[in-house]
């Protein structure tokens, strides 16, 4: 009939949808066995090749060639107070071993638990070295330990507790009012204080051989002037305005009382014998 609409969306042809062509899916197959061969391939080499390091004796770190002489095999750079046995010690279970075995982080770990460590590197050098390298801590004084192992040591800044090694010479002051008994916090506390006074005397701290610092709300040192021993009382601030005033009044002090020794300075317009 003329004028009369068509609803026909189309024939066969002209029908919308995807057709999958035969045999398409067999090219996805091939590709997923390939790339698991070429896995399971690079896996079995890889195996191969951890396999070889760890047996092949090129590889194995060389022990100590003869009893008491170093292992050739490992380098020490930085180390000047810590005993290289010491740190031999740490690596004694490596020597024989394929290189590959070291356990980098457990030996660093190791290092730094020696008192005389502050940061360390471990680092392998194919095909059979160990470098490691030390960076040391720096004492700031001398301390005396009481207890069941009374001795001299050194302390750092950080209130490390250092042995002190046998033929090393320090100029320090002793720092009195620290023990092992204390947490390393306890002890970094009076160091910083011991420092802070140290600092603001300047050049006048040659003359302090100690700090007594059991109370950080009051520093008392021992002074070395005029042919005297001195122990002042300093309080907890004003150290070199305090202790030049008595260095200037000391001679007159002294040729009213020759046998008094001890000070307190805490008062800053007066100086109190003790």
């Amino acid at each position: 009939m003329a004028g009369r609409r068509s609803n026909t969306r189309g024939t066969e042809g002209g029908r919308t949808g995807s057709v999958v062509k035969p045999g398409g899916g067999w090219r996805f197959w091939v590709g997923v066995l390939a790339w698991t061969l070429a896995f399971v391939s690079t896996a079995v080499a890889g195996y191969r090749v951890h396999q070889y390091v760890k047996t092949d004796a090129r590889f194995l770190v060389p022990g100590s060639p003869a009893p008491g002489e170093a292992p050739p095999a490992l380098s020490i750079a930085g180390a000047t107070h810590v005993l290289r046995a010491r740190i031999e010690t740490v690596f004694a279970n490596d020597f024989g071993r394929s290189l590959l075995l070291l356990p980098l982080d457990a030996r660093r770990k190791q290092l730094l638990a020696i008192d005389w460590v502050e940061d360390a590197s471990v680092t392998r050098l194919w095909p059979n070295r160990i470098v490691v390298r030390i960076k040391e801590r720096t004492p700031v004084a001398f301390t005396g330990l009481s207890g069941a192992r009374a001795r001299t040591a050194l302390i750092d800044a950080h209130g490390v507790i250092l042995e002190a090694p046998g033929r090393a010479r320090f100029s320090l002051p002793v720092l009195r009012g620290v023990d092992e008994a204390q947490s390393e916090r306890q002890r970094a506390e009076r160091v910083r204080h011991m420092m802070r006074l140290l600092k603001e005397l300047g050049s006048a701290a040659k003359d302090i051989s100690e700090i007594d610092a059991s109370s950080t709300d009051s520093l008392t040192v021992t002074w070395q002037g005029g042919g005297r021993v001195v122990r002042l009382t300093m309080g907890d601030r004003n150290f070199r305005a305090r202790f030049d005033n008595f260095v200037t009044m000391y001679p007159e002090i002294r040729k009213r009382s020759e046998s008094l020794s001890a000070f307190d300075l805490r008062l800053d317009d007066r100086i109190t014998a003790k």
